[in-house]
């Protein structure tokens, strides 16, 4: 399985560390795992050390015509079975870009504050 993984990796490592680590486990476990993420990341070393491939870009808003054209490229060259968004920004654009494709688009954004019993 080809999967291309779409987040962000320039937050603290703890916060980042739990997901990057599952993407790193589906690397060892023979997925052809490709992820786009800003080029700064501080993990991309840990990533690139496992394997998996880092695209440097990530997208800066929500609705970005420059992101939905670098993704729809990159699904298009790539062949990807599925690609995987992390967050609203990822989602947004990988839902557009996807149109069209076969790829399988699939999405977590999960839930990090505004918690309250």
């Amino acid at each position: 399985m080809k999967l291309l993984v779409i987040s962000s990796y320039v937050d603290t490592w703890n916060s980042v560390r739990p997901e990057a680590e599952m993407l790193i486990g589906l690397a060892k476990l023979g997925v052809e795992v490709e992820l786009m993420t800003q080029p700064d990341a501080e993990y991309r070393s840990r990533f690139e050390e496992n394997g998996i491939k880092v695209h440097g870009f990530h997208p800066r808003k929500k609705i970005e015509p420059e992101a939905i054209r670098r993704i729809r490229h990159l699904l298009i060259e790539g062949k990807f079975d599925a690609v995987y968004c992390f967050n609203n920004k990822a989602i947004a654009n990988t839902n557009l870009a996807a149109i069209g494709l076969p790829v399988k688009v699939m999405t977590y954004r999960g839930q990090t504050g505004n918690i309250s019993r």
